[in-house]
């Protein structure tokens, strides 16, 4: 039974799990993902490996998942599907939605790793809450197994993590991150898939597909909430490049600038709540606290980051907005 606009219980699930990938450099990355995803107390009927136009990742994964999984008779299937058509992670991850065979889909990353009872928690909270999707928590595994000294809590949004002052109502939140993401199926269908004008491009187009589907959900499907679910847990890998004060600007600016063209697509207020909300934690807490710790190196340099990071946010969104307003 999928959840339905009464918010009757799911009494069957059966879940899709869908991964998106785009680049050989990830393919350990992304069998660990499978693998995790396969190896869940409440397991998936299926996983979907979506390929973004790279015919040699799809044939390399497809050729290593039959000999891993297709050929062990498991419970639970692996497909790995090719998307042909409009670049980026959107469409790509929409390809492997639209193919889920299941009545709820969630979906992970290709560099995260599941713990055992994710999928287990993330339905319970279906159950448990009035939500029309739920996402969980993204642990971030950093390089040798240590965050850099001056790479502050609040700035773990920047490499896919849950950031310390996450604005939220309880356990609601205006939207949650597709590395830890469940919803039924049925609100795909109600609500849209992720729109092909946003969502991350290998070397173009930036992110926002999250945020503008979650608001999109709220408006087609009102009622409802996004919720976060800190006991479902994913661990996010950290790639030594995103370690970096070049990777932290450009990531910075890439997030103000996407929501200035989000504005396109969702009229709704409070769009960007969040980011307001965040901005106040930051002036009014984050900031006055590392300020009482000056004397300590780690609070400067921090200090530093969140300031550099605040700074090419507002740039990235006012350049969003002159385009906007421009037409571009």
């Amino acid at each position: 039974m999928t959840l339905n606009p009464e918010n009757q219980p799911i009494n069957d699930p059966k879940i899709s799990v869908v991964t998106c990938a785009y680049t050989m450099d990830r393919f350990d990355d992304t069998l660990q993902a499978v693998e995790s995803a396969l190896n869940q107390t409440v397991p998936p009927h299926e996983v979907i490996v979506s390929i973004d136009r790279n015919e040699e990742l799809f044939t390399n994964l497809q050729r290593t998942v039959t000999a891993q999984y297709v050929s062990q008779n498991r419970n639970s299937s692996v497909k790995v599907i090719l998307n042909k058509g409009d670049q980026g992670v959107s469409e790509t991850r929409s390809l492997g939605i639209r193919e889920a065979e299941g009545n709820l889909v969630a979906c992970i990353d290709d560099d995260a790793v599941a713990e055992q009872n994710w999928l287990e928690e993330m339905v319970r909270a279906l159950n448990s809450s009035n939500a029309s999707v739920v996402g969980g928590k993204c642990i971030l595994s950093w390089p040798n197994g240590n965050r850099p000294v001056w790479f502050a809590e609040e700035l773990d949004w920047v490499v896919g993590g849950t950031y310390k002052g996450m604005p939220t109502n309880g356990n609601v939140v205006r939207n949650v991150a597709t590395c830890s993401m469940i919803a039924p199926k049925s609100v795909y269908e109600q609500a849209g898939f992720f729109s092909k004008e946003i969502g991350a491009i290998e070397g173009g187009r930036r992110g926002g597909e999250e945020a503008e589907f979650c608001l999109r959900v709220k408006e087609r499907i009102p009622g409802k909430d996004i919720v976060y679910e800190p006991n479902a847990v994913v661990h996010h890998k950290v790639h030594a490049f995103r370690v970096s004060l070049k990777y932290l600007i450009r990531r910075s600016y890439d997030e103000g600038y996407s929501k200035a063209i989000m504005q396109r697509f969702i009229k709704s207020r409070g769009q960007l709540s969040t980011e307001n909300s965040y901005l106040r934690y930051l002036l009014f807490k984050s900031i006055p606290d590392r300020i009482k710790r000056l004397h300590k190196k780690e609070s400067i340099i921090q200090l530093g980051a969140i300031t550099i990071s605040t700074i090419a946010t507002i740039t990235g969104y006012a350049f969003g907005k002159l385009e906007r307003s421009k037409g571009i």
